[in-house]
């Protein structure tokens, strides 16, 4: 019945997304918990204001690359939804982190991942192949949107983001 229920609210967001792409000004809410669907080219979608659409992206190989795309990276302090779509080839998360730190030179621990201790929420491991939303509170300030799965945070899975007042 869980999945009945996961696979609603992903065509919901889904058809929310595409009436916000086909230029519907009307405000839509995501629902608070991560949504997980099939994955949609979420990070090409127009930039509603609250809205980050991150594009998760990888290749194998001897010089594995990890990289994030965003669809901007500042929005208003609110009510904010973030829309991971995984375009990669292994599970990928969004980690939202609060801090002054460059998006970039958070300290990587021993266990190849970075501190979650100012996080403020997260979407977390999603399936290549498929999309998550979750919707976060953000006050203004600097945070960093980072891919905490072992290694992919150093091999390049980071963002900044800024809130305004």
């Amino acid at each position: 019945m869980r999945n009945h229920k996961l696979i609603l609210i992903g065509a919901i967001v889904a058809l929310a997304t595409i009436a916000a792409s086909c230029g519907d000004s009307g405000s839509s809410s995501a629902p608070a918990e991560t949504t997980t669907t099939a994955a949609a080219p979420a990070a090409t979608s127009p930039d509603d204001g609250n809205t980050v659409y991150v594009t998760a992206n990888d290749t194998k190989g001897v010089e594995a690359e990890m990289s994030y795309d965003v669809s901007t990276t500042t929005v208003k302090a609110g009510e904010i939804t973030f829309v991971l779509d995984n375009l990669g080839t292994v599970e990928h998360e969004v980690v939202v982190i609060k801090t002054d730190v460059p998006f970039d030179q958070l300290e990587i621990g021993s266990d190849d991942r970075i501190s979650e201790d100012l996080s403020v929420g997260e979407i977390s491991e999603t399936p290549a192949g498929e999309s998550a939303s979750v919707q976060l509170k953000l006050e203004p300030g600097n945070y960093v949107l980072a891919c905490n799965i072992a290694g992919h945070y150093r091999l390049g899975m980071r963002a900044a983001l800024t809130v305004t007042a």
